[in-house]
């Protein structure tokens, strides 16, 4: 039950911001239709009819993925913990030094570079296909 804590709220956030997005819910059924097994809900006499959803067929969800993707920064603003393993000093945005000694416990808001438009132009703004290599072809 841990795990959908998180994913719950994602999958629904995800859903919104496609839903939203007329292209992002064509290209994702386009998607979707080109790569999932048909098979139907309402006849689960015949499983023979059922392929197996293999990491082949999950790795062709690459517009999906991309909008699962675009959605994180956007709707969650995790708070990370890390261990340090050894000394280290850590350089501030405004030039201050903090030492951090080894077993000490740093926590990152990871919200602070979703938002960066250095890093992500546009960083409020929901783009499905940000996270697609710019030279794989849209599908038609």
């Amino acid at each position: 039950m841990e795990s959908l804590r998180n994913t719950i709220p994602a999958v629904f956030w995800c859903l919104l911001y496609v839903l939203r997005d007329t292209k992002a819910v064509e290209t994702i059924r386009q998607e979707i239709d080109t790569y999932l097994p048909i098979f139907s809900l309402d006849n689960d006499t015949d499983d023979a009819l059922i392929e197996e959803w293999t990491s082949e067929h999950l790795n062709s969800y690459v517009y999906l993925e991309s909008a699962v993707n675009e959605t994180l920064p956007l709707a969650v603003a995790p708070l990370m913990t890390r261990k340090c393993s050894r000394e280290t000093q850590l350089v501030l945005y405004d030039g201050r030094t903090i030492n951090v000694k080894p077993n000490e416990t740093v926590a990152c808001f990871a919200g602070i570079t979703h938002r960066d438009a250095n890093i992500f132009p546009d960083p409020n703004k929901f783009v499905f296909d940000r996270f697609i290599d710019k030279n794989t072809e849209m599908i038609t």
